[in-house]
Formats: structure tokens, C-alpha cells, sequence
């Protein structure tokens, strides 16, 4: 069974790749989480500098 933290950073590193592929860089990430009994939650962290790279959007991810 994959845990949180692994499946997180799959989506980063997926993330990562489809921007450098477009020549984009991010400016922050939006987590959104969709509960089983329907509860939601949502947070947004921004970047001091827009980016692409996996490291960035890890630590951001993970903070």
C-alpha cells in the first residue's frame, strides 16, 4: 500500500515534469482533499520565486 507522503510526491514529480515539458514554472500549489463522508479541505502555499523543479515543489508540497 502506498502512503500519503509517497503518493504526494508522485503528483510533484509529475507535476515538475509536465511543466518543463511546456516551458511553465509554478507559483504555489493548491492541495485539495475530497473526503469519503463528503468533508473537503483545501490549502494553497505560494513559492517566494516561480519554478519547475522537483525539489521546489516537494519542499513546498511537504511543508
Amino acid at each position: 500500500m502506498r502512503t500519503t507522503r509517497v503518493a504526494l510526491l508522485d503528483l510533484v514529480v509529475t507535476l515538475a515534469l509536465q511543466l518543463r515539458r511546456r516551458g511553465q514554472a509554478a507559483r504555489g500549489l493548491t492541495l485539495a482533499l475530497c473526503f469519503a463522508g463528503g468533508t473537503a479541505w483545501e490549502k494553497t502555499c505560494r513559492l517566494p520565486e516561480a519554478s519547475a523543479h522537483d525539489d521546489d515543489l516537494r519542499t513546498l508540497a511537504y511543508g
